[in-house]
């Protein structure tokens, strides 16, 4: 009894799972505690005054009508460069909410479908995301596309864990769906 059981292969699954369940959890609590130690950083760096002193309305009732045209010429300059920052901040504030989203919906997959993803030769797939290994380097695990039909032109770029290509769908076994993939 050299074999193992779909009993014993259940219970690796589930242990892989909670453990991939808890690598996720710490990786997550990882970044979490570096996203705050990042954004306290930037706050003590950045001042909460825009570079405008402020001045009392006695001091503007002295002062000439220039230099208060110069003040507010400052204020709406240091207006502007809020604003500007504002945007770059919501911007990649968007950015890595795609980004963790891609990530929970890619984990997600590779969750749904564990019993498919322990088919598969994971360091020879990352090594052709990667571009370290090129998609012909060896036979796919799957079936050979048909040899009659020829492909000429230019070299399929490397598969990104969100865009995979035909070369890395080749490379994966056929239980996943090419719908799985492309779900998003």
């Amino acid at each position: 009894m050299g074999g193992i059981n779909s009993h014993d292969r259940k219970v690796m699954a589930g242990e892989r799972q909670a453990l991939l369940h808890a690598e996720t959890k710490t990786v997550l609590e990882n970044a979490k505690k570096a996203a705050q130690t990042a954004l306290e950083r930037y706050r003590s760096s950045k001042s909460k005054a825009s570079g405008v002193p402020r001045q009392a309305r006695q001091y503007l009732r002295k002062m000439s009508m220039d230099e208060v045209l110069r003040i507010k010429e400052l204020m709406e300059q240091a207006i502007d460069r809020k604003n500007l920052e504002l945007v770059q901040l919501l911007i990649e504030r968007d950015s890595l909410h795609m980004e963790h989203d891609s990530l929970l919906v890619d984990i997600d997959d590779f969750t749904e479908h564990e019993a498919e993803c322990a088919a598969l030769d994971f360091p020879h797939l990352l090594g052709m995301m990667d571009g370290r290994i090129s998609p012909a380097a060896r036979t796919p695990v799957t079936a050979a596309p048909s040899s009659d039909v020829t492909s000429v032109g230019a070299p399929t770029p490397a598969p990104t864990p969100t865009s995979p290509t035909k070369a890395f769908v080749a490379q994966l076994p056929k239980s996943l769906s090419r719908f799985v993939l492309f779900r998003r």
